[in-house]
């Protein structure tokens, strides 16, 4: 598992605490723990890491978030410039697939199969943490690349970021690697061709037969 979560200042609470969870979910490999044990690693209280949540959900949620967040800022300059030339939304979204390409997505997609529970089928409750993750990424990012393209219509720069994110929340769901921690090159060429299909299906629309 290459990704992580990067570097923690010892005063931030929140920080401490998504990397206990993150230890948590890589040592239990998926199973369930507690907010004592979620609290006892990070050196922080039980109230602490409840007035920073919700719930444990919400902390495997942020988790899942935080771990995809880092993915993308490895590949994303830390101020990305402003390019007024791009005006079409189809460019919009190929220059967003092709930045997603570049990071290292199936890892994180490993992660988040344990995160959120690591089952053939998931359950209603898994599905639930899934899509609150990539909700939230699509916010964040939807957000950055409107900035970055200002001269796209904004609800087109928008609905090219949902498409893409939600391809990938659909493409966490659809791929099981054989063990989430240590993805194959057979784990590796599954992610990528579905990453792909769904990606190029969207680009493609859904014409109607005359």
């Amino acid at each position: 598992m290459t990704g992580s979560v990067g570097s923690v200042d010892k005063g931030d609470s929140r920080t401490l605490i998504l990397h206990a969870a993150r230890s948590l979910v890589l040592q239990k490999r998926g199973d369930p723990f507690t907010g004592d044990e979620v609290a006892s690693l990070a050196g922080v209280s039980r109230r602490t890491v409840f007035n920073h949540f919700d719930s444990m959900d919400d902390i495997l949620v942020s988790s899942c978030l935080a771990e995809i967040q880092h993915a993308v800022d490895q590949v994303t300059p830390p101020e990305m410039s402003i390019d007024p030339s791009v005006t079409d939304a189809a460019d919009v979204f190929h220059r967003f697939v092709e930045l997603l390409a570049r990071a290292d997505l199936a890892a994180v997609s490993g992660y988040i199969r344990l995160a959120v529970g690591d089952a053939a089928v998931m359950t209603p409750r898994q599905a639930q943490r899934l899509a609150a993750a990539f909700s939230r990424i699509e916010a964040d990012l939807a957000e950055v690349m409107t900035k970055r393209y200002p001269s796209a219509p904004a609800l087109d720069v928008r609905l090219a970021v949902m498409s893409v994110i939600h391809s990938l929340e659909l493409v966490a769901a659809q791929w099981q690697p054989a063990d989430p921690l240590e993805l194959s090159s057979e784990d590796l060429r599954r992610w990528n061709a579905l990453f792909e299909y769904v990606t190029n299906r969207i680009a493609m629309g859904y014409p109607l037969r005359e």
